[in-house]
């Protein structure tokens, strides 16, 4: 899979994305983002940037030798600064177009600040709607993310905490090791984030180093990012919310 950074304009000016041997017609980017864009961008309370990130183009070249360039996969988060040190308050969209079952997701978590890996802990913070169906539904609910921002942040903070001084025996991780990927196999996360994640665990150049002073220390929250840590490397724009909350069900419950 093809994944590359573009701008705001550069998305909004991309062609209609035409999908193979299929009747369905798409509107354009602009039809499906800007009614995402424009009330973050209007309101004050927070000073908001956007990144967009971008699948698997479709090339079709014009007579003129002109190139047209469709995106059928775009992430979009805005990005609402430092709330809490360390982490960047989003609120994300994401349109996936190529599916069976074309949809749009918003979501709203927090980017951790030095890796950019999703953190989600509430199953309420991600909603999905086909774009067949009624898909405007979606920026409502992207509404009421952001305008509850504030009280998204108490719950944010107080699961961070639980996360960062819940420490491990290395039985304890073990056992929360074996109890995911036995989980994550029956789920969209699947098992491989938790794998590469040990890798991680185990690497001494690695921010997640078990033991980086030759003792053993390990807190959940470290466990939980190098999964997302994982998610995050395997470039995966669609299925990335839905994963990472998934992860949370995981260590929380």
């Amino acid at each position: 899979m093809s994944i590359k950074d573009l701008s705001v304009e550069d998305i909004l000016s991309s062609k209609v994305y035409v999908k193979s041997n299929s009747s369905v017609s798409f509107g354009t980017p602009k039809e499906y983002l800007e009614p995402f864009i424009e009330p973050i961008k209007a309101n004050t309370e927070f000073s908001s940037s956007f990144r967009v990130k971008v699948a698997d183009p479709v090339v079709n070249a014009e007579d003129s030798g002109a190139m047209n360039i469709a995106y059928p996969r775009v992430m979009i988060e805005a990005d609402l600064g430092e709330l809490i040190p360390g982490f960047k308050s989003i609120v994300g969209l994401i349109m996936a177009l190529d599916l069976q079952k074309p949809v749009m997701k918003v979501y709203s978590g927090y980017n951790v600040s030095s890796c950019l890996n999703l953190t989600i802990f509430n199953a309420d913070k991600i909603y999905q709607q086909e774009i067949l169906g009624d898909y405007q539904r979606v920026y409502a609910k992207a509404k009421e993310f952001f305008e509850k921002k504030a009280d998204e942040l108490v719950e944010f903070k107080e699961t961070l905490a639980k996360l960062q001084t819940t420490f491990l025996s290395e039985i304890q991780l073990n056992e929360l090791i074996g109890k995911m990927i036995r989980e994550s196999a029956k789920l969209r996360l699947g098992t491989t984030p938790i794998l590469q994640a040990t890798k991680l665990l185990d690497d001494n150049s690695s921010q997640y180093y078990i033991k980086p002073d030759g003792k053993f220390t390990c807190s959940k929250f470290n466990v939980y990012n190098a999964v997302t840590q994982s998610i995050t490397n395997s470039n995966d724009i669609v299925d990335r919310a839905t994963k990472t909350i998934q992860l949370s069900n995981l260590i929380l419950n």
